[in-house]
């Protein structure tokens, strides 16, 4: 596998387990879980229910991923990079094509700094309840919200 970048203070701390911010608590969220793994699907949709969200949908593949966010429209994605059939990343440029959408990528792989990447949070698995925490606030919170393409990826501009 691919080693990610890993080049943002705010990707540090979500990964070193940062403390969760008031965003979480203030309101149930729906999420769809993009993972090809049923095992590991399952144990996010319980993880993503005890801190007080709820799975809307599980997608496999790529095209699943892109078919449910349409149909129920999800507050939050959060998508595993790599997939059987497609991509987390092409199933997330897919989506925002549509409609713009808080999400979140976990990866199994290394996560190194100092490289380019697209500044969505980003999480290494195994990850724990914090660190989830920490991620969907950044995502539902941060002042990113611009998506534009460039060179194939996703690159999100700061907003006003």
């Amino acid at each position: 596998m691919t080693d990610l970048p890993f080049d943002s203070q705010l990707d540090r701390w979500i990964n070193e387990g940062g403390a969760c911010g008031p965003v979480n608590a203030a309101r149930s969220l729906s999420v769809l879980v993009v993972e090809d793994d049923a095992m590991i699907a399952m144990l996010y949709a319980e993880l993503i229910s005890q801190i007080g969200h709820q799975v809307c949908g599980i997608a496999g593949t790529e095209n699943d991923a892109v078919s449910m966010a349409g149909r129920l429209l999800p507050e939050l994605i959060i998508a595993d990079l790599g997939l059987r059939e497609g991509g987390g990343t092409m199933a997330i440029r897919r989506i925002l094509r549509d409609r713009m959408v808080p999400h979140l990528f976990v990866t199994g792989s290394a996560i190194h700094p100092g490289k380019t990447r697209d500044p969505a949070g980003m999480l290494r698995k195994p990850f724990s309840e914090d660190q989830l925490m920490a991620a969907i606030t950044l995502a539902i919170a941060g002042p990113l919200h611009d998506a534009t393409e460039k060179e194939g990826a996703v690159i999100f501009m700061p907003g006003d």
